[in-house]
């Protein structure tokens, strides 16, 4: 489900919408592909900060965009 939810990221940046079914979805490669044309870390992760003191948190998180 991770790799879906970076394709979700990878799609919003990239205007496209992505079906990944169940036991039939995108394979790593081609997920990987469009990480890499939307210019996204192919890992998923952002740097995130605090939003009352805007402080870094110590280590990047996995963000994305998932429907379920």
């Amino acid at each position: 489900q991770i790799y879906e939810t970076v394709l979700g990221w990878a799609g919003m940046e990239l205007g496209l919408n992505f079906g990944t079914p169940i036991f039939d979805g995108a394979s790593e490669a081609e997920i990987n592909e469009q990480v890499t044309k939307a210019g996204i870390p192919v890992n998923g992760s952002a740097q995130l900060y605090n939003g009352l003191t805007g402080e870094k948190f110590h280590q990047r998180t996995t963000v994305g965009i998932m429907y379920m």
